[in-house]
């Protein structure tokens, strides 16, 4: 149980990106890389270097839900925000500069986030 990975999956308009972390929530390897239109190749590329035989559970954004039989799909701006309260803690506030969109995220004093 102590020996198991997460992996985070990222595919963007122009890349892709991995991300395994382990229980402690130590980050074990993560690429990035341009994908130049070719999706699947590219992740069978960047997940080739996973120990999937470790691998308790995988996470990916919506728009590579196409590309994945099994695991959880999450909204990117939702995990864009647990990511960083998870490593920050108190957070007034943040941009979110993607290749797409980009955005100004508040949080109030509970640390619930607000639209501006």
């Amino acid at each position: 149980m102590k020996d198991e990975l997460f992996v985070g999956i990222d595919v963007g308009s122009v890349a892709c990106s991995v991300a395994v972390v382990d229980r402690r929530n130590q980050l074990i390897m993560n690429d990035y890389c341009f994908h130049r239109g070719s999706i699947m190749d590219t992740l069978r590329d960047l997940l080739i270097a996973v120990d999937w035989q470790r691998v308790a559970r995988v996470a990916y954004n919506q728009k590579s839900a196409d590309f994945f039989n099994d695991g959880k799909a999450f909204n990117d701006q939702v995990a864009l925000i647990e990511g960083a309260l998870f490593q920050q803690g108190a957070i007034g506030s943040m941009f979110s500069i993607g290749g797409e969109s980009f955005g100004l995220i508040l949080f109030k004093e509970n640390q619930k986030y607000q639209k501006p």
